[in-house]
């Protein structure tokens, strides 16, 4: 992961709502089709090295950690 000197990174979405609405447009896929998969399948298509996560587990959200324990191995 890269350090930064300045402490502020290239923003995940664009800050103009419509510029935003516009990529989606022309990049998402609008097909309907079956998204359920494991955890492992998840993790393979979606975590790549050098990805930065975070987990947010308190006592009442009750998050499963399923996904958490496929990460690790």
């Amino acid at each position: 992961m890269k350090v930064l000197d300045s402490g502020r990174g290239e923003l995940f979405l664009h800050p103009d709502p419509a510029a935003d609405r516009e990529w989606l447009r022309r990049n998402k896929s609008w097909a309907l089709k079956n998204k359920v998969m494991d955890e492992k399948e998840a993790v393979e298509k979606f975590v790549h090295d050098g990805d930065y996560l975070g987990t947010e587990l308190y006592g009442t959200v009750r998050c499963p950690m399923s996904l958490t324990r496929e990460i690790i191995r």
